[in-house]
């Protein structure tokens, strides 16, 4: 019984922590491949099994372990091709973005995260900093003034969300902080998500030094180009975004200017390995 239960438990935490460690919002979907194993509970659960009814489920059970991951996966997949908002909005990868702004402007770690629900809590999960979360600015005892003025607030807005701008645009005037536009989208196996566009606001703590910066472009630039003074579309598409917008010229390469032009805009991203996975269409 304990070995059961010990599979169905562990099955359940590796299906918990792909979709955090993917920044996806939790869902009540996660406990469905669980049930596959009701059933050898159930016998397990009888005072007297017939053998053949235990021996059976119990040499089902590798077979079910084995298919949990499987069906996870088609379901991943198809909820991404079908656009479904909690896999292919890419919370983590903005708040990466948002965290790594903030960390070269104020260089100290994120405390609180604010404003969208969704990028609010994959943030405090996959930012290492882990900050507390105030989701859309609602009241929660642990966010006072004292704890602002510690820590400040690092607040994400859609563009859409009137009320969650306006409140953090209050909150930056009141505090002397700034905002950016920035954006990102998710890659699936070869699949590409669409492009979401958010304001980013930055309140600093109390008496913080803050150099008030959207991106640290140069320092894209140093790391992308690697000493030289052009960069390759294959090169390029780590951190780029839509190569086509990002490249006036569509001659093929990055000079530096242009590259830092293309961040200044938005057009660059903190680079992940799915980013290799980039649709072909946007390259020529």
């Amino acid at each position: 019984m304990r070995e059961l239960l010990a599979i169905v438990f562990l099955s359940y935490a590796s299906i918990i922590a792909a979709d955090v460690a993917l920044g996806l919002r939790g869902s009540q979907a996660w406990t469905m491949p669980v049930f596959a194993f009701v059933p050898i509970l159930l016998v397990s659960l009888l005072r007297s099994p017939f053998p053949e009814q235990s021996g059976t489920l119990y040499r089902a059970a590798p077979f079910l372990l084995c298919l949990v991951p499987v069906v996870g996966i088609l379901m991943l997949v198809n909820s991404f091709r079908l656009s479904s908002h909690n896999v292919v909005d890419p919370t983590r990868e903005l708040a990466s973005e948002g965290a790594s702004i903030w960390t070269s402007a104020l260089h100290r770690p994120v405390g609180i995260v604010a404003g969208d629900g969704l990028i609010d809590f994959s943030a405090s999960l996959t930012v290492s900093d882990h900050p507390r979360a105030w989701a859309n600015f609602r009241d929660a005892w642990f966010v006072t003034p004292e704890l602002i003025d510690e820590s400040g607030v690092l607040a994400f807005c859609r563009e859409a969300d009137a009320r969650c701008n306006s409140r953090a645009s209050d909150l930056i005037s009141e505090r002397k902080g700034w905002s950016c536009n920035i954006q990102a989208r998710r890659f699936l196996l070869g699949m590409v998500g669409p492009i979401l566009r958010v304001n980013a606001y930055f309140v600093p703590p109390k008496g913080a030094d803050a150099k008030q910066t959207c991106m640290e472009c140069d320092a894209f630039w140093t790391k992308a180009a690697n000493g030289s003074n052009r960069l390759s579309y294959e090169k390029a598409i780590p951190y780029i975004i839509d190569l086509k917008l990002a490249d006036p010229d569509n001659d093929g390469v990055f000079t530096k200017s242009e590259f830092i032009d293309a961040c200044n805009k938005g057009f660059v991203q903190i680079a992940s390995d799915d980013s290799r996975l980039k649709n072909a269409s946007s390259s020529p």
